[in-house]
């Protein structure tokens, strides 16, 4: 007679996006791990005897019931996103799909008897600054750029309700303001495509006379974490965390000007083609700089993949699958 395991029933809603494939890969080392995954249009790739998949739309009540049990993780990567071109254009598009939603799920999570939920918020609630802000720096009177303004606002209200649900019921929460992630399972190729991303994409299907274009001069700085350090980061919150409700900066550390980036991938001989910047096409002039000193502190945690490293390591991983 066959031994029985008790499995560790696990829920990631937005299974197919960038960061929840990658949560997902890194699960699945687990044999112990049940998987439910959410999915709304795309398809999922993954398959695996631990891996239930659920087609459903978060933002109907119903369906979040349905889909929403006892598990001991939940991780909320489902979101509705819209790159500078879009917030430019139609700002309002992301607002009421996302809070209906993730209120949806946090509910619905405190009710069922979750044991952890992770949200993945972001850095845009963060001002402009050349010093390295902590989570005790983010300022709401301090001015945004006007770009940035309603998803930094929607964001940290997300995180209000994080804090909302875990003083009413036993579970615990994490709000992660990670920085810019990029890595294997990113939108390549994509329309849609994050700037690491998109800059692999187009050096790989570039032709040899081709010139790749870039929008804006370059100077505008960001910090870029590899997807791999931000699950290392959250596999020590697991552990770690002891308050019901806590938000941590999961960063690099460092800024990086997009031209810097560019230079760094024509050295690597990522990019082997010329390069031309837009300057009249838009682009977000902030800066933002962050410190991960409350996760190191608590956990020991600190990140491991260089950016020379990642660059490569993701530009391999692009042109084989």
């Amino acid at each position: 007679m066959g031994t029985f395991i008790m499995k560790n029933k696990i829920l990631v809603c937005g299974g197919t996006g960038f960061i929840g494939k990658n949560i997902i890969v890194n699960l699945l080392k687990n044999k112990k791990n049940l998987i439910y995954a959410t999915y709304f249009k795309s398809k999922p790739f993954i398959k695996s005897k631990n891996i239930i998949w659920v087609k459903t739309d978060l933002r109907k009540l119903g369906s979040v019931k349905k889909i929403m049990k006892n598990y001991k993780f939940v991780y909320q990567c489902a979101a509705f996103t819209a790159g500078v071109k879009e917030m430019k254009e139609n700002p309002y598009s992301f607002i009421s799909d996302n809070l209906i939603m993730n209120n949806y799920i946090m509910q619905q999570a405190s009710l069922s008897g979750v044991s952890h939920l992770f949200f993945f918020s972001c850095t845009v609630m963060y001002h402009h600054s050349k010093k390295k802000l902590s989570e005790k720096d983010y300022n709401p009177h301090a001015k945004i750029h006007p770009v940035y303004f309603g998803i930094s606002k929607l964001k940290v209200y997300i995180e209000s309700l994080c804090d909302f649900y875990s003083r009413n019921s036993k579970t615990k929460f994490t709000a992660l303001r990670h920085s810019n992630i990029y890595g294997p399972h990113d939108k390549f190729f994509d329309s849609r495509s994050h700037f690491m991303a998109a800059m692999i994409s187009k050096s790989i299907l570039a032709k040899k006379n081709d010139v790749i274009d870039i929008w804006g001069d370059g100077s505008e700085k960001r910090d870029f974490l590899h997807v791999d350090d931000l699950i290392s980061a959250i596999n020590l919150i697991k552990i770690k965390q002891r308050k019901n409700f806590d938000v941590f900066n999961v960063c690099y550390g460092d800024q990086f000007s997009i031209k810097n980036i560019i230079d760094k991938m024509i050295k690597l001989n990522v990019i082997k083609n010329k390069v031309i910047y837009l300057k009249d096409k838009p682009t977000i002039k902030v800066d933002i700089l962050l410190n991960s000193r409350k996760l190191n502190k608590l956990t020991g945690w600190k990140p491991k993949i260089f950016l020379d490293k990642g660059i490569l390591s993701t530009q391999n991983w692009a042109k084989k699958n």
